[in-house]
């Protein structure tokens, strides 16, 4: 149709964030997180969305929109009804909870996930609590446990010398080997005879 628009994002560009638009993703993510009851949630949005008109969206059309298995398909679907209903949701609030995305997903196939530091912003921000006091609650945490591992480095013993390496040491024959493999032709540890 002729008055239809596309929205095509961009996840390699950049775009500056206002504190502003990355309250209003955090109000975003506190919706997909499902923190809101049905009602809170439809309020909080329209209270962002749509503060001076007497349109907005209702529980009924929300509820098949939260009723999707996966967060991203709950998020592109909340952004589609907001648009359909005549909000305008910055790109950069779409980029920041697209970025908290991906760092999610990255932090679970490095086993160094950021869920917990994530949920503790949305708690925080759901409580009425400016970005501020959880970084403050963030740094003393931290500073909690290089502290509690400190200490119990104090208290036990050292490990022997052998085991304190991270990785299993190999012969160096063994370490070699994935070089003789080398399929590039190129050999800088060739094999001594």
């Amino acid at each position: 149709e002729p008055n239809k628009t596309v929205t095509m994002l961009d996840f390699g560009q950049a775009v500056p964030i206002t504190n502003e638009e990355r309250e209003l993703a955090l109000d975003l993510m506190t919706v997909l997180g499902k923190l809101d009851t049905s009602k809170q949630a439809v309020k909080r949005l329209n209270r962002k969305f749509f503060p001076n008109s007497e349109k907005g969206i209702s529980i009924d059309d929300l509820k098949p929109v939260m009723a999707r298995p996966k967060v991203m398909d709950k998020f592109i679907h909340l952004l589609s009804l907001l648009a359909r209903s005549g909000a305008d949701v910055p790109i950069s609030t779409v980029h920041w909870v697209l970025a908290m995305n991906r760092q999610l997903v990255l932090g679970e196939k490095l086993d160094q996930s950021i869920k917990g530091q994530l949920v503790g912003m949305v708690v925080t921000h759901k409580l009425g609590l400016p970005l501020g006091v959880f970084n403050t609650i963030y740094a003393a945490n931290e500073k909690v446990k290089n502290l509690a591992t400190g200490l119990l480095r104090w208290v036990l013993p050292e490990p022997k010398e052998e085991n304190k390496s991270l990785f299993k040491s190999a012969p160096q024959e063994e370490d070699r080997r994935w070089h003789q493999q080398d399929s590039f032709g190129w050999y800088p540890f060739d094999p001594e005879e």
